[in-house]
């Protein structure tokens, strides 16, 4: 943000990352087109109905199935919005596909692919999959701002070569936040069309490359927004890449390809892999360093998660020993957030709205008291907590953690991945 100040001259130490991107694009269009920033800020646009088919015109996925044709028709011929559900079953490919507002994905449940001396668990993304469909494809309605964001993806590219870690930090902060701005009615860069463009195309291409793979005999077991896994024999890795590195170029877009050790899956948003160069992948529950911002809710799960998969630590040994593992007590907390439409209530007390805490054996249950009622809800139905708002250090004794708790919790993730049933969608 200093950087940003000092080297743009923009105030953004109290923006987020979409203000500060908007910001600075609308500095470069307003000093191209001679525009008042502050009558630019206010510009609004209406948002019509939309047919798809306008959205889509000019596009070919290219594909050669049947079921992903129709698909496309039936998306063309759609007004505003396109979501669909089905089961994808074609060779050794059995999978279901969700089409949304959120982009495509699979619908993984309790799975695990683990690679061996026959298989090979592949995962292959897009890179930049969003920055570069917006460039190919027109979805910033200003011709300005477009060229523009062209190339602050060119700079990044330098800047990250060149190791200006400043400069590649502010270029993706930009790359990245438009794509949420094309489709915020209270931005001056809405463009609805745009977004739609590139959230359909970015959901085709994706579908082109499961297609692909399947046609190959190869088995598909998840995609995500701009990637999928695949299992594959292993003596085919190297046609497996040059194969998808292919169909990407129908796109003018680039893969990056990793071979998993593992996946295990809690849900397609919530999953842990290891790559064969002993890369960690994480996300949801077993993130155990989430990012400013996002929530840190009981981290001692996720790093007990990791312990028992990646380094084969037993996960209750790993919860009931924070000082041998280096854990913190705030591994430990939750976080809970309740409207200002009730009242919080702990151990006989008024609390504020927004507390944080730890589930302990001596601890008091937490509830919530709607306004102008007697009843009081459980937060945590049987579980007493100690809130901790604010920090004070203890020994781990007087804390009084009941890492039962932990561990159950732990416990059931486990046990629901280990009994994951292959063959369930047959």
């Amino acid at each position: 943000r200093t950087y940003i100040k000092e080297t743009l001259n923009i105030n953004s130490m109290s923006m987020d990352a979409p203000k500060i991107a908007s910001e600075i694009l609308l500095k470069d269009y307003c000093a191209q087109t001679k525009y008042n920033p502050n009558v630019v800020r206010k510009w609004s646009f209406t948002r019509n109905t939309i047919p798809l088919k306008d959205v889509l015109v000019g596009f070919d996925p290219f594909f050669q199935l049947d079921i992903f044709k129709n698909l496309f028709e039936e998306m063309r011929n759609t007004n505003d919005k396109f979501s669909k559900e089905f089961l994808f079953s074609y060779k050794n490919t059995n999978i279901v596909l969700t089409y949304g507002v959120g982009g495509l994905h699979s619908v993984n449940e309790n799975e695990k692919y683990e690679s061996n001396e026959k298989e090979l668990v592949m995962t292959s993304d897009v890179a930049s999959l969003y920055p570069n469909l917006i460039i190919n494809y027109k979805c910033i309605r200003f011709v300005e701002v477009l060229l523009k964001y062209a190339n602050v993806k060119t700079e990044r590219l330098i800047a990250k070569h060149s190791g200006e870690k400043q400069k590649d930090t502010l270029f993706k902060l930009i790359l990245n936040a438009i794509s949420g701005l094309l489709d915020s009615q209270y931005s001056w860069l809405y463009f609805p069309e745009g977004a739609l463009r590139m959230r359909l195309i970015g959901q085709l291409i994706l579908t082109k490359f499961i297609e692909v793979c399947a046609m190959k005999g190869w088995k598909v077991v998840s995609a995500n927004t701009d990637g999928i896994e695949v299992v594959i024999p292993k003596e085919d890795r190297e046609l497996y890449i040059q194969t998808l590195d292919e169909a990407t170029k129908l796109f003018n877009l680039d893969l990056e390809h990793k071979a998993y050790d593992f996946i295990y899956y809690m849900n397609v948003n919530n999953y842990l892999a290891k790559t064969d160069d002993g890369d960690l992948k994480k996300t949801g529950i077993f993130k155990t360093k989430p990012p400013l911002g996002d929530s840190v809710d009981m981290l001692i799960i996720s790093k007990a998660l990791e312990a028992f998969y990646v380094k084969h630590i037993d996960f209750s040994e790993y919860i009931r020993n924070p000082d041998k593992y280096d854990n913190h007590i705030y591994d430990y907390c939750k976080s809970n957030k309740i409207g200002k439409d009730f009242v919080v209530w702990w151990n006989g007390q008024i609390q504020q709205q927004l507390n944080r805490y730890y589930f302990s054996k001596k601890g008091a249950y937490l509830f919530k008291q709607k306004h102008g009622q007697g009843t009081m809800q459980h937060i945590n139905v049987g579980q007493p907590v100690t809130l901790y708002n604010n920090h004070q250090q203890q020994s781990w004794e007087e804390y009084n953690i009941n890492y039962n708790y932990y561990i159950s919790a732990t416990q059931k993730i486990i046990d629901e991945i280990a009994n994951f049933n292959q063959l369930k969608l047959f």
